[in-house]
């Protein structure tokens, strides 16, 4: 290894992984056909972190205590219920409705395209939920699909879930950088 490879490698993230407990995560997939060629939207992780540098993902990432608490504008389906609770490990439904709910918040806040429906009453919401609010929105899990629900080694389970866009109000953000 040469010295320019070392000081690389010394800016990345802690290169050890003492054991931690396994996290959910959820990944959207948007696929957008408004046009001739659909377009699938991705993003490049920074080549500066541990897992996966350089890689183009989807947005997703971990679920947070919150995300079942969040207010939607209409459940997950029963089919996508149904779906998640047969994977393993296995999860309650409040569990399937938290990794729904933060495909969405995680897409929000990586790419600024907020997934809602449009209500008549506002709702406060703060943190990583205020572009809903802002925008009139809240989460629209309704016709979030499961593409994927995969163990990983070390950790729980990520799910891939993906959206019909005819179904959502579609807000775009402020995308952060």
């Amino acid at each position: 290894m040469n010295d320019a490879t070392t000081a690389v490698k010394e800016e990345k993230e802690a290169d050890h992984h003492p054991y931690f407990r396994p996290k959910d995560a959820a990944t959207l997939i948007l696929i957008d056909r408004s046009g001739e060629k659909p377009k699938v939207l991705v993003g490049k992780r920074h080549d500066k972190v541990v897992f996966m540098p350089g890689k183009y993902v989807f947005p997703g990432g971990r679920v947070d205590k919150a995300d079942n608490r969040i207010p939607v504008a209409a459940p997950i389906s029963a089919e996508l219920e149904a779906n998640l609770l047969k994977g393993s490990p296995k999860i309650a439904s409040s569990r399937a409705r938290a990794l729904a709910v933060a495909a969405i918040r995680e897409a929000c806040e990586e790419t600024g395209l907020c997934l809602g429906r449009k209500v008549e009453k506002p709702v406060k919401l703060d943190g990583a939920w205020k572009p809903f609010a802002d925008a009139g929105l809240l989460p629209d899990p309704s016709s979030l699909f499961l593409i994927a629900r995969s163990p990983r080694p070390g950790a729980s389970a990520a799910s891939t879930l993906a959206s019909s866009p005819l179904m959502h109000q579609v807000s775009r953000t402020a995308s952060r950088a």
